[in-house]
């Protein structure tokens, strides 16, 4: 009976450190954030979604993984996970002509005569996804996060 209860202590014990080594070590590619790797659930995911994803760089902000990347080796893209590995979104800039035409018409209305703009693409698992247009007009600058129907929502990050 001994024999048994001290196996299972060694197998339980091993099983944990194990599991604690995996859970916080650096995987190939990630970075190192103020002395904190970048747990391997969240790098893994990353690597898992973004297959042709170069020159990531991760940054560690209220308690989240943000990651910089190039996708396709051309378009920069930022994507954020948290501590499980699950994506909260990613951001990628996006020209006018691949914006809904209501997006376009909500901004012309909203703010007719000149002005200038940013587009980004916000996809967000699970939940509807969000145009971020940046707007200068006359020395003004607003973000607006609209649907693709033109209706604006509050966005207050992650």
């Amino acid at each position: 009976m001994k024999k048994i209860i001290m196996a299972l202590c060694v197998l339980s014990t091993t099983t944990l450190v194990c599991a604690a080594s995996a859970y916080s070590m650096p995987v190939t590619g990630s970075t190192p954030v103020a002395g904190v790797n970048v747990p391997g659930k969240v790098n893994s995911a990353f690597h898992h979604e973004y297959k042709d994803a170069t020159s990531p760089v991760w940054a560690m902000k209220n308690g989240k993984w943000d990651v910089s990347f190039r996708k396709d080796g051309a378009t920069d893209m930022t994507a954020c996970y948290n501590w499980s590995g699950h994506r909260i979104d990613s951001k990628m800039p996006v020209s006018e002509s691949a914006v809904p035409d209501r997006v376009i018409n909500k901004l012309k209305d909203k703010y007719p005569g000149e002005f200038s703009h940013n587009f980004t693409k916000i996809d967000r698992p699970w939940k509807m996804d969000l145009y971020m247009v940046k707007v200068d007009q006359k020395g003004s600058h607003k973000s607006l996060y609209l649907d693709k129907w033109g209706h604006e929502h509050d966005y207050a990050g992650k």
